[in-house]
């Protein structure tokens, strides 16, 4: 994803990237430029916000919780909020076809911002005997096919099927027969997840309804998630006995710009690397397409590229 390397020249005019007294930590987690809190401390498209508690932080104005900052992975954590499908509101003939739009940051215009959905990321439904589909892309192909993935869940049975026993908490057996396939993964019986190979800025989530001979239909939410890859699906998680209303997802953050790092370097691309020993990397998103770039400490350096002498050498 991220293409062609260009050094960076600098000059004495590449002074500190913002103030001195710009607020770096929000309850555990610590930023530094180009994220910031105050007007004057943040690249645009960076802000973010601290609760008034100062325990939680958030993204632009409030709205997406962020988990962690990391400035050398160029990175994002934040809590993806669920998307529930329900099938007393989107039965269309008899078939849940529904429809909705995720966007990298919620406050984003159609380009998204400085964020991009990360590769890191899985798109994961949860429900039975259904297909999601992740559509995405540019502005001319805003509808490529970029993931899929179906979840089934087997006719509960009786007898020894060890699938139809009671959870013996009042269940009808259906849920327990989802934990048992699992086995605490997401494997594709009441859930299933497939990898993000393409990232964009926003996605169109779409859920259908599978319409096969001996399967079931269920009164129950579909619910989806853009989750890290990472994610250890729980039976907690996997039996609905806690479905979380978020989960941590990662995403990208770049530079905008319309300047490739090869150009030459009277460019626009690379002017927000200010420290020495860094460099410029274009940044692409799905379909080979230019977002701009990212700052990248030197090999043998470690720390933040976006400000002056934020670049440290790492102790042999």
């Amino acid at each position: 994803m991220r293409g062609l390397q260009a050094a960076v020249l600098f000059t004495a005019v590449a002074a500190a990237a913002a103030p001195t007294n710009c607020t770096t930590r929000c309850g555990d987690i610590s930023f530094e430029y180009p994220f910031g809190v105050e007007p004057g401390c943040y690249h645009p498209g960076f802000n973010l916000t601290c609760s008034s508690n100062d325990t939680r932080l958030f993204m632009g104005d409030g709205t997406v919780q962020v988990l962690d900052i990391s400035i050398p992975n160029s990175t994002l954590r934040v809590n993806a909020t669920a998307m529930a499908f329900d099938p007393a509101d989107d039965v269309q003939r008899g078939v849940i076809n529904a429809t909705t739009t995720w966007r990298a940051a919620a406050a984003a215009d159609d380009d998204g911002g400085p964020f991009v959905v990360s590769r890191r990321n899985t798109i994961a439904l949860m429900g039975c005997n259904a297909r999601v589909d992740l559509r995405g892309g540019d502005r001319r192909h805003s509808d490529n096919l970029v993931s899929s993935c179906t979840a089934v869940c087997p006719p509960v049975g009786g007898g020894d099927d060890a699938a139809a026993h009671d959870d013996g908490d009042g269940g009808d057996g259906h849920t327990i027969a989802i934990i048992d396939a699992w086995n605490g993964k997401c494997s594709g019986v009441g859930c299933c997840q497939a990898n993000i190979m393409l990232g964009y800025p926003s996605y169109t989530i779409q859920i259908k309804q599978l319409q096969e001979k001996n399967l079931h239909s269920f009164d129950f939410q579909y619910i989806a998630y853009i989750t890290d890859e990472t994610l250890n699906f729980t039976e907690e998680i996997a039996g609905r006995i806690a479905t979380p209303a978020a989960l941590p997802a990662t995403l990208d953050f770049v530079i905008r710009s319309n300047s490739s790092c090869s150009t030459p370097a009277n460019s626009t691309a690379g002017g927000e690397c200010r420290s020495e020993h860094s460099f410029c990397e274009d940044y692409k998103g799905g379909g080979n397409t230019l977002l701009g770039y990212s700052c990248v400490c030197s090999e043998g350096y470690r720390g933040n590229p976006y400000v002056a002498g934020g670049c440290h050498e790492l102790n042999c």
